[in-house]
């Protein structure tokens, strides 16, 4: 792998550095991170706190990283869903425009309440559609 390098950290053990740190990849590698896993992240609740989860093999940097450049990553594209109720994952991720992004998201059901008037509510994800509470 290049550009990465070994640092002895204790006796025996090597610690790997990917040197991404302070990138733009690396800042979107840790906000997705942070919004799947950390409950008082500001937008846990859209992501994590609804069962988004991150595939095992993007917990290392260097894979999601592999992944990125093999899959069309540049710096004015983001990080994108294909299924916005889907986990983040190879086959369910690409890199998009904003205006992309924008327009593959979550759309609230129109449905009238219980008044009789018109409101709006988030479709549940898929897993839990049918669940009776």
């Amino acid at each position: 792998m290049s550009g990465i390098k070994g640092i002895h950290s204790g006796k025996d053990s090597v610690l790997y550095v990917h040197g991404g740190t302070g990138t733009r990849l690396h800042n979107i590698w840790l906000s997705m991170r942070e919004r799947c896993h950390r409950e008082n992240h500001p937008h846990y609740g859209d992501y994590g706190g609804r069962g988004i989860t991150i595939c095992n093999e993007w917990n290392d940097f260097t894979k999601f990283r592999d992944w990125a450049m093999a899959n069309g990553y540049a710096d004015n594209l983001t990080i994108d869903r294909i299924d916005s109720n889907g986990n983040y994952e190879p086959l369910n991720c690409r890199w998009a425009t904003m205006v992309q992004q924008a327009n593959n998201r979550r759309r609230p059901e129109r449905v009238k309440n219980q008044y009789g008037e018109w409101d709006y509510k988030m479709p549940l994800p898929e897993p839990y559609k049918g669940v009776t509470t």
